[in-house]
């Protein structure tokens, strides 16, 4: 299983790493819904790698356990990626003015803002992670950021 998992790895990196940005981009969609954890990770990764520091908007999903306040405050928020690890999984960027880092694992990405709170987002089928944000006062509202 390791090795298939390795296989399946070495794979994907070389369609990822291909010289035409539309033979990547098809790629990262096509592993992104095989439905194998290892490989939606390379994809998410490769997807984000693609947008550059182009933004990713974070959307407030309604819900009744929002906290209105925290739904307030994520009005036109995005998220600013300046690097993809695609080998360790790790993300730096910005969210609200603040240093973030995240990781992508195979069960979904965790960003976490510097003195502000933590993201716990799941992909979707549809190419958008969804998940929670939570503050440090212990506040949650639910989001969704597309990745296309």
């Amino acid at each position: 299983r390791a090795k298939d998992d390795l296989d399946r790895r070495e794979l994907a990196r070389l369609a990822l790493s291909a010289p035409d940005a539309g033979f990547r981009q098809t790629a990262a969609e096509r592993l992104y819904l095989s439905g194998q954890p290892v490989l939606r990770r390379q994809a998410i990764l490769s997807m984000l790698a693609a947008r550059g520091r182009t933004a990713l908007s974070i959307l407030v999903v309604e819900a009744e356990d929002n906290d209105p306040d925290l739904v307030t405050f994520l009005q036109a928020k995005t998220v600013s990626l300046n690097q993809a690890n695609p080998e360790t999984g790790a993300l730096r960027g910005t969210v609200f003015n603040r240093s973030m880092t995240g990781t992508v694992s195979q069960t979904g990405v965790s960003l976490s803002v510097v003195n502000t709170g933590v993201f716990e987002l799941t992909p979707t089928d549809d190419f958008h992670l969804d998940g929670t944000y939570r503050n440090t006062a212990g506040a949650s509202v639910r989001v969704r950021v597309p990745l296309n």
